[in-house]
């Protein structure tokens, strides 16, 4: 099932958000991200007649993004010359809005930085899984894994999330 520039259109903006996201905390660079989902799309729209039609467009779309992004990884990002020059995350500010709501402040950028400190294996399946949104079957389709070696990297990283620190508690004064 070819899909036509009608239904592609319809397609990319459905799912240019979805796809951004899981772009951005993968690559943990916004030109980074915003290069990967033009080759994401221009990838779909090349082997669009890949698309037999079952299953969800967005996790096609997700799979093509996530190979991009591992085949980017292999070759060497032409950023890691740079980042030793470049400023921390932390210095730079929070990551870029394009177009979504507002996040809940402190505990949105702790979850996020908390996320960026696991190890890759299970930071993949974690942003695969609750940032994407995509189901463990998914997640293991996109990263060529079986579905209980998936749910133990998902485990890996929730215990890992969950031994993060927290930021210390200010106290309040006593009246």
């Amino acid at each position: 099932m070819a899909l036509d520039r009608d239904d592609f259109q319809r397609l990319f903006e459905a799912e240019r958000e979805h796809v951004y996201r899981l772009l951005y905390r993968l690559a943990r660079h916004a030109a980074d991200a915003d290069d990967l989902l033009q080759e994401t799309f221009l990838a779909a729209w090349r082997h669009r007649d890949a698309w037999d039609g079952r299953g969800a467009a967005g996790g096609w779309l997700m799979t093509i993004a996530y190979r991009l992004w591992l085949d980017g990884l292999r070759k060497g990002s032409r950023r890691r010359a740079l980042a030793a020059d470049a400023p921390a995350r932390s210095e730079i500010g929070p990551e870029p809005d394009h177009g979504r709501a507002e996040s809940n402040g402190r505990a949105a950028s702790q979850v996020r930085a908390a996320i960026e400190q696991l190890p890759e294996g299970p930071r993949e399946a974690c942003v695969l899984f609750h940032v994407a949104g995509l189901s463990v079957r998914e997640v293991a389709e996109v990263l060529g894994l079986s579905p209980k070696t998936t749910q133990a990297r998902l485990r890996r990283a929730l215990d890992l999330l969950g031994r993060h620190p927290s930021p210390p508690r200010r106290q309040l004064p006593i009246a």
